[in-house]
């Protein structure tokens, strides 16, 4: 075999070293979370979704789905690998837990579900994990051809804490909204623009954030390609990307219950307190306006520099509308890209350390909203602990320090600190693409938060 080809081999695969023993470690860590541990208040829901469709009710018809369809359809379709186990419950409401619904923090539920299930629900997010990092390691390897980076790529990914607790632990689906999104800007990348636009829609259904990268894809598809065959292009992925929605929405819209797909955003809005509120309307405003002076930035771009940095547009859109956004699990949208710009162009420390903090922080958030109710099943089911201590180690997190319970306390210092450093990300990138270039005081500025975070990283 020729050198080239042993090099384009090694573009697909992952390397036997570095890179190997990341991907065992991250799946040895998982596989043991994913039926052990396990927020019970979000994966009860996605039972009660599961058995609500299956009683012919459709994803509205009963209470207790509030997201867009899609989200709904591959529930569905874990439903169908769960009815093939024999003997397969998905859990139950435990007396003895009872207690732990009057605590703090209000989404906690006494209803506990099995290891089985648990694990059935974890294990596509798992896999979804491992397919967003071989997909950094290819990115990495394309652009660097070096190993050592796409697997350091692929270990900010798999090894994340945050993204190892959603998956294995909270049964969130934020990866696969990463994974689209990822999908979403490398098929723009080999103008594949019908494909493209199917990917989009489910992104921005899935979790909503990628729709605010709707300008710079259109950009970047219009500059691609030079005459009409430009607009034929934006044309072709606006029709993927409506003729997706169309068919996502079909069974809403014959029955006519389209508006409570989008429930769970208007929903939520009415529930936040005035703090929340607060942080709602910067974040509309900020991130709006940015949304238009970042493609137009893009489209004053010279071609070979707006295809260089295409992923760094999408990735600093990104940082920024998931700036004001509450939750320890929404930036996990734009890590994939992160990731990649960390190992393979990035050449100060600052960015890495960035995402190192956020990773503990948004981790530490995460365990302290979820509290010890993540030993329900291994109290009920597995009997490594009484559940009585599970709900004494959940009123001593509830322990008011100054006036405020520990719980609420220690998410709000977090949270706070969670807030500089998205800010400080969003800052790094888009000076890094030259957005400050005319403001020498702001790039000082900049530089110098930098300086102090950490230097130039060597090889």
């Amino acid at each position: 075999m020729s050198d080239c080809e042993t090099a384009a081999n090694r573009k697909y695969a992952f390397s036997a070293g570095l890179a190997l023993w990341i991907l065992i470690l991250g799946l040895a860590i998982r596989l043991v979370f994913a039926p052990v541990f396990t927020y019970p208040f979000d994966i009860e829901h996605w039972g009660v979704i599961l058995q609500n469709t299956e009683s012919g009710n459709g994803l509205f018809g009963l209470t207790g789905y509030f997201y867009t369809p899609a989200w709904g359809y591959i529930l569905g379709f874990e439903d169908l690998i769960i009815n093939l186990l024999p003997g397969m419950t998905y859990g139950e409401r435990f007396t003895d837990l009872l207690e732990i619904e009057g605590m703090v923090f209000p989404y906690q539920t006494a209803t506990t579900t099995t290891p089985v299930f648990n694990f059935a629900m974890k294990l596509p997010l798992i896999l979804v994990d491992v397919l967003v990092g071989y997909l950094i390691y290819r990115l990495v390897m394309s652009e660097c051809g070096d190993e050592r980076k796409a697997a350091i790529g692929f270990g900010l990914w798999f090894l994340c804490p945050i993204v190892i607790y959603m998956s294995s632990v909270q049964a969130q689906f934020d990866c696969i909204s990463a994974l689209l999104t990822l999908l979403c800007v490398l098929l723009v990348r080999r103008n594949l623009f019908f494909i493209a636009g199917v990917i989009f829609t489910i992104a921005a259904l899935i979790k909503f954030f990628p729709a605010f990268c709707i300008f710079l894809l259109c950009v970047y598809v219009v500059k691609a390609t030079p005459g009409r065959l430009s607009w034929k292009n934006l044309l072709l992925s606006v029709s993927g990307a409506v003729l997706t929605a169309l068919v996502i929405f079909l069974p809403q819209i014959l029955d006519g219950t389209v508006m409570n797909a989008f429930s769970f955003v208007f929903g939520r809005t009415s529930e936040y307190d005035l703090m929340l509120m607060l942080r709602t309307y910067p974040f509309i405003a900020v991130t709006l306006v940015m949304l238009v002076i970042l493609a137009i930035f893009a489209w004053r771009m010279d071609d070979a520099r707006r295809k260089q940095d295409f992923l760094v547009l999408i990735l600093a859109m990104l940082s920024i509308c998931t700036i004001f956004s509450p939750g320890p699990q929404y930036w996990i949208v734009y890590l994939p890209l992160l990731s990649y710009y960390i190992a393979c162009r990035d050449r100060n420390r600052a960015l890495l350390i960035c995402l190192i903090a956020m990773a503990i922080l948004t981790t530490t958030a995460a365990f302290f909203n979820n509290s010890f109710s993540l030993l329900t099943t291994a109290s009920e089911y597995l009997h490594l602990c009484e559940p009585q201590t599970v709900i004494s180690w959940m009123h001593a997190l509830d322990t008011p320090v100054f006036g405020t319970p520990l719980t609420q306390l220690v998410v709000f210092i977090v949270e706070f600190i969670q807030l500089i450093i998205m800010i400080l990300i969003a800052l790094f990138l888009l000076s890094d693409l030259g957005l400050f270039d005319r403001y020498n005081k702001l790039n000082e500025f900049i530089t110098e938060l930098r300086t102090i975070l950490g230097g130039e990283i060597r090889g």
